[in-house]
């Protein structure tokens, strides 16, 4: 399993290098089809959202037609209505970020959970897929390269 994981994670790594060389047209074409998932799912499984984007059609739907979402209407709403994964219940996840032996550990081995600090009240429980994880590594690593390329040519 662990392998598998690793071979996703490079073949994401090579998908993120690839698209700056793609055309504008087929890098809009990609960026709408994964809005229009993110939108259909979030639409699907959590009633918060559902709510939110009613009456909106989600397949002509830009980013700033979506209403605006607050950190603290998504800790008030969370357990109830906003997470996708209706499994997921906010006091068990709670639970398991509150043990250091948890730490480095996959939630439900599925999910890396963390939290803000709270400096504006209550923390907010993050939770997010491997998948999902992938991608943000995937171009912190892109910018970071980008990053040491720029400045090796400014030396």
């Amino acid at each position: 399993m662990q392998l598998l994981n690793q071979l996703r994670f490079l073949a994401t790594v090579h998908h993120v290098k690839k698209v700056p060389f793609w055309s504008e047209t087929r890098i809009q074409a990609l960026r709408d089809r994964r809005f229009r998932a993110i939108l259909r799912v979030a639409c699907e499984r959590s009633p918060f959202y559902r709510k939110r984007f009613a009456g909106l059609n989600l397949d002509k739907a830009k980013l700033s037609d979506l209403p605006i979402v607050t950190k603290g209407e998504l800790r008030d709403n969370w357990n109830d209505d906003v997470i996708t994964d209706r499994k997921i219940q906010l006091n068990d996840v709670e639970s398991f970020l509150s043990h250091d032996r948890n730490l480095g550990q996959w939630y439900r081995g599925r999910y890396a959970v963390c939290q803000t600090s709270g400096s504006q009240g209550r923390p907010l429980v993050i939770v997010q897929d491997r998948q999902c994880l992938n991608v943000i590594f995937a171009l912190l690593a892109r910018s970071e390269e980008h990053t040491s390329e720029l400045q090796s040519r400014l030396h």
